[in-house]
């Protein structure tokens, strides 16, 4: 079925929705009503996908993806490309040739993927792939110098720099650099400074007086850990280090810069190939009723009970979501899962043909995510409707039984409450 405006519909499950199997595809979903959309909202940490393209489709970093930011998404990726047969084939490389230079976005990802593919040392390369892409952002990353002006005490090759660094670390703690170690950035050297100066004015020292710190100030336990005398103190509070930390500092700009580069090429990329996807997990759900595939927000596969259940999902707060559940017809196992890295987390898995079996809260099992890695598994609450027409005939009878036997319980309890104060 196409409509007026050149949109695609199928039936999948019970419900009609817009078919997106090209670039030409997408570019319908601007003009879709999101009342027509299968989710308008999805939290990213449910989506089995590239981490880095679901944090560049969060623009508003509220931890959920929204309709306006996937159409956003998908008006940039638009503008950007020229040839689009890397947007329907979903290819993790980037020709040059496909881009829109004639569009100041385009013209941007070009200029960025030539800058890149210099610093490769590949200029007459027409083509760049993510894992290139992410072999220069990683080697960016561990500069001694970061984009945010965290210096490494390998950044300089002035001895008396690099310890004065190293000193600033073991006694303030340094800051965070994205390879992993410590480094310090201008606070932190503040801080050391101030800190430094705070203990030699608490602290005179006399001709012929030992150089060591005597005073009880803030700084002083921190100082004599780290062996530093007066005099190494009052060396370091000469303005030539704090300069020369200042400069390497200054080197951040350059770090930024080269980082933003690479972050764009790697942008046009992971949209290239994770967008088209997406859609299909988010406006459409076609791999949902496909048997031969897994949708992206599916966890894996439980085995229980001698049964196989395929379909499961990530549960973050099982209180919230089994009060959903519980106004639904479903019969859903709420399902602790024990990885061998230590790792717990919970699935819902709804049970939606068969019976009830021998499916109990406490009942193990194994689970198989979508990589294959087989973990334990544990029944930790269940949510009860029947699953069959026979259970749903015999349901009012059984919540019948359940309230008679409750009552009977109940009166029983009362009668040995009075012959027990008799």
């Amino acid at each position: 079925m196409r409509d007026s405006q050149g949109m695609r519909f199928g039936r999948f499950g019970r419900t009609r929705q817009l078919k997106v199997k090209s670039a030409t595809d997408l570019k319908a979903v601007l003009n879709l009503d999101e009342a027509h959309w299968v989710a308008t909202a999805a939290p990213i940490e449910m989506i089995n996908c590239d981490s880095t393209f679901l944090k560049l489709l969060d623009t508003d970093n509220n931890g959920r993806i929204l309709c306006f930011e996937v159409k956003d998404a998908i008006s940039w990726l638009i503008d950007v490309f020229d040839n689009t047969d890397g947007i329907t084939n979903g290819s993790e490389e980037l020709s040059i040739d496909w881009l829109n230079a004639e569009s100041p976005s385009g013209a941007e990802v070009k200029q960025a993927c030539m800058n890149l593919l210099k610093e490769l040392g590949a200029d007459d390369a027409q083509q760049i792939s993510l894992h290139q892409v992410r072999q220069v952002k990683l080697a960016i990353e561990k500069y001694p110098v970061s984009e945010t002006g965290v210096v490494l005490p390998e950044a300089t090759d002035d001895g008396q720099v690099k310890q004065f660094i190293a000193d600033v670390i073991s006694t303030t703690g340094g800051a965070n650099h994205p390879a992993g170690s410590k480094g310090i950035d201008k606070a932190s050297m503040d801080k050391f400074l101030s800190e430094a100066k705070a203990y030699l004015d608490s602290q005179p020292v006399a001709d012929g007086q030992a150089d060591e710190p005597q005073s009880p100030v803030a700084c002083l336990q921190i100082f004599r850990q780290a062996s530093l005398g007066a005099s190494k103190l009052r060396e370091y509070l000469d303005e030539r280090y704090r300069q020369a930390v200042e400069a390497l500092i200054a080197r951040a700009g350059q770090t930024a810069a080269r980082l933003s580069n690479v972050r764009l090429v790697e942008k046009a990329i992971l949209y290239q190939a994770n967008l088209l996807n997406f859609v299909n997990n988010f406006v459409s759900f076609p791999h949902l009723y496909d048997p031969h595939k897994r949708a992206m927000f599916e966890m894996g596969t439980l085995i229980m009970d001698g049964r196989r259940f395929n379909f499961s999902v990530r549960v973050f707060d099982r209180s919230v979501h089994s009060s959903v559940a519980k106004s639904g017809n479903m019969f859903v196992l709420y399902v602790e899962v024990l990885p061998s890295d230590g790792q717990r987390y919970e699935i819902a898995v709804p049970v939606t043909s068969g019976g009830r079996g021998n499916l109990y809260v406490g009942k193990r099992g194994i689970f198989l995510d979508i990589t294959g890695r087989e973990s334990d598994a544990r029944v930790v609450q269940i949510v009860e409707n029947p699953i069959s027409l026979s259970e749903a005939l015999i349901s009012p009878f059984r919540r019948l039984g359940r309230t008679l036997t409750g009552k009977i319980e109940s009166l029983t309890a009362t009668a040995e409450k009075k012959l027990d104060a008799a």
